[in-house]
């Protein structure tokens, strides 16, 4: 299947070629290469390397990936993902093929928070025990042999290897740390440092520091720098330590780590005698997770910037011991002039919603983010876009076409919004109270949209030019039965449950009432029946009489653990298709099925599954499935091998036909045969058609 029409490909991406963001950003043990996650914003976050300056940029994982780390001393990447219902360590040469990734080998199943020694010879870890009353610290080779125990019936949080490999400090509590202790992993031997509340330690590279952050009364942290020959202390003070980590400079002079106040994430470097803190980063960005390069001469930080779409990778100049960007004890005032030179490695410029045909075929409506505005548009098969409307590109949105191809309505949250196609202001606008969707009456005179009176969800009919809608629906509710722990005790003192005429009795409760919302309303092709889902159940309602007929009973919860999709009618407005979603133990699967409007019997199409940690947000930005004009097939997007790409289905069942051979979601089929999609492959995120 050859791409049509270069002109159009070109004249809706949303960024420059090999636009990708970043995070998790480290350096390999060399300083050459930079080792970072990254995700498009409707893909999974996957294991990506460059070069130092930001170039030759390449995807080394497919299928899921995070927390990324260099094995000192070596070529090969550590990282996270869980792909088999569980969380697992994998292993991959940097300069190996993508998707080439195996499970770390040697190490137990369920190894979890490794961490390597800086020689590169051993590896401490964590083991939770079977009844998960304790997560206790082992260590073994870097082969994973010879793996023992090093604590009992602890409660370990972080660990820290000292420079020498020969000692690890170790944060131990419940919930957060409330204790440090310091193991030798060869003698076994430990000695608790630090009892409090604590966090984050790390050595100097000369050993002579231990460092680690302490919270103070006001919710805002110091530092205490630990001198280990003399057990000296420095008390430094800092806005608001992000707890995260603490990263020393090659001299042993400085040290760099992140820091929040009042929503304002910054990267700061203070000195041993806590003097002379110095901001780095400056106002109007938002910095994270900095380090040290191996030669001291850099700093790497995540970031966000105001003309940025997500969070990119940025370096600049360590400069030396003397700080570079001094600013007096904790004030705020910044000289830009002495702030050092940043560049950025990634590029998150853009994201694409979207796209939809117009009806006749020769029109796609689509969206995109480029350099933090959004902007609805529409273009033609000769490339030329004309801009309709401007939206907010931190809520999601949804486009849909009037049956008459003369306007489009587009639905961000609880707002829509109907605009004609040859541009203008919007036509309507109107505010639900919750999270709505929306469809077309088949005039193309009215939209039905699901409406929240009461905190409940409802189905109205909104004609155009009109102001109030009109409810069809009234929703439903369900009682619960209350457990003894939940009801309300009895009052507890003389004085409770008086009232102005005197005592007054407390009813025991034994159930409670909750809505239960109508949602994702959809009209049939000759406008007589609206079809939506009620308790993971597909109803439709007459949107003259409001008579209610439900057409499936599935074995589902009303809530949580399933869903089911908005519906589809078929052309022929016989069927009805929408997708279940199950969720168990970390395994999505998708059920695609119909059901006969006149018999009620439902067919199942097609099952597929992936086992991820991202199954779920996988869900949450897959569009439902849609019928193709003719009725014949079912265009979708396919999970199958744990991969979102574009494929068609036959309308009775059978082997789906994958239309997309690069990761992909969004996809939709013209009256014309045309496939248009957002391709998520190498990070970006443009719309193409075939």
């Amino acid at each position: 299947m050859r791409i049509l029409v270069c002109l159009f490909l070109l004249a809706v991406l949303p960024a420059a070629a090999g636009a990708v963001g970043g995070w998790e950003a480290e350096w390999s043990p060399d300083g050459r290469q930079i080792v970072f996650t990254s995700a498009p914003t409707h893909g999974i976050p996957n294991i990506w390397v460059m070069d130092a300056d930001g170039e030759n940029r390449r995807q080394l994982t497919f299928l899921g990936g995070r927390s990324p780390q260099w094995v000192p001393h070596s070529r090969k990447i550590h990282f996270v993902s869980v792909r088999t219902g569980k969380s697992r360590q994998y292993l991959i040469d940097a300069d190996a093929e993508a998707g080439t990734e195996v499970p770390l080998p040697g190490f137990p199943d369920d190894a979890q928070n490794i961490v390597w020694s800086p020689d590169g010879a051993k590896a401490a870890f964590v083991r939770t025990s079977s009844d998960s009353k304790s997560r206790d610290l082992w260590v073994a080779y870097s082969d994973g042999s010879d793996a023992r125990g090093l604590t009992t019936n602890f409660q370990v949080r972080q660990c820290a290897w000292s420079s020498d490999s020969k000692e690890i400090a170790t944060v131990v509590g419940k919930a957060i740390g409330t204790s440090l202790w310091l193991i030798d992993p060869e003698k076994k031997d430990m000695n608790i440092l630090y009892q409090g509340f604590c966090s984050s330690p790390a050595y100097s590279p000369d050993g002579r520091y231990l460092s680690f952050a302490i919270p103070t009364a006001k919710r805002n942290h110091r530092i205490v720098c630990l001198e280990r020959a003399t057990a000296e202390r420095v008390l430094i003070p800092v806005k608001s330590f992000d707890g995260k980590a603490i990263k020393w400079s090659l001299d042993g002079k400085r040290m760099l780590f992140g820091s929040e106040t009042g929503g304002d994430l910054a990267v700061w470097t203070a000195g041993l005698e806590g003097r002379d803190l110095v901001r780095i980063t400056p106002k109007g960005m938002h910095a994270f997770e900095p380090s040290y390069s191996p030669d001291g001469k850099h700093i790497l930080f995540s970031g966000v910037s105001e003309d940025s779409h997500g969070v990119d990778i940025y370096s600049c100049g360590a400069g030396s011991s003397v700080p570079f960007g001094v600013v007096s004890g904790l004030a705020d005032k910044i000289d830009p002039e002495r702030l050092p030179k940043y560049a950025r490695l990634t590029d998150s410029r853009g994201t694409s919603f979207g796209p939809v045909w117009s009806p006749d075929g020769r029109v796609l409506a689509a969206a995109a983010v480029e350099r933090g505005a959004g902007t609805i548009y529409i273009i033609n098969e000769r490339g030329r876009r004309r801009n309709l409307i401007g939206f907010d590109p931190s809520v999601p949105l949804t486009i849909m076409w009037s049956p008459d191809g003369k306007r489009i309505a587009v639905v961000q949250g609880s707002t829509v919004q109907v605009v004609a196609a040859s541009g203008g202001k919007p036509v309507v606008t109107h505010q639900a109270k919750g999270e709505t969707t929306v469809s077309w009456s088949p005039d193309s005179s009215a939209i039905y949209l699901t409406d929240w009176p009461e905190m409940k969800g409802v189905i109205s009919l909104l004609e155009i030019g009109a102001e109030e809608t009109k409810r069809l629906t009234e929703g439903s509710e369900r009682q619960i039965e209350i457990s003894a722990e939940e009801a309300p005790s009895a009052p507890s003192t003389p004085h409770a449950g008086l009232g102005v005429a005197g005592p007054v009795p407390m009813e025991k409760l034994t159930r409670r009432v909750e809505p239960i919302h109508d949602l994702y309303p959809v009209c049939s092709p000759d406008g007589k029946q609206v079809a939506f889902v009620r308790g993971n159940q597909i109803w439709i309602v007459n949107p003259e009489t409001k008579e209610e007929k439900q057409l499936i009973q599935l074995s589902l919860p009303e809530t949580g653990g399933a869903a089911v999709s908005r519906p589809d009618w078929s052309p022929d407005g016989r069927k009805i298709l929408f997708r279940v979603g199950r969720m168990e133990d970390g395994k999505l699967s998708w059920e695609i099925r119909t059901v006969d409007v006149e018999t009620g019997e439902s067919d199942l199409l097609l099952i597929e599954s992936s086992i991820s940690e991202y199954a779920f947000y996988l869900q949450g930005i897959s569009p439902p499935p849609a019928f193709t004009s003719d009725g014949k097939g079912i265009v979708f997007t396919s999970i199958e091998g744990g991969i979102q790409k574009i494929a068609r289905l036959p309308v009775n069942g059978g082997k789906a036909e994958i239309l997309s051979d690069d990761p992909s979601s969004y996809g939709s089929l013209s009256s014309r045969g045309k496939l248009a999609y957002v391709s998520l492959a190498g990070g970006e995120e443009r719309v193409v058609v075939r």
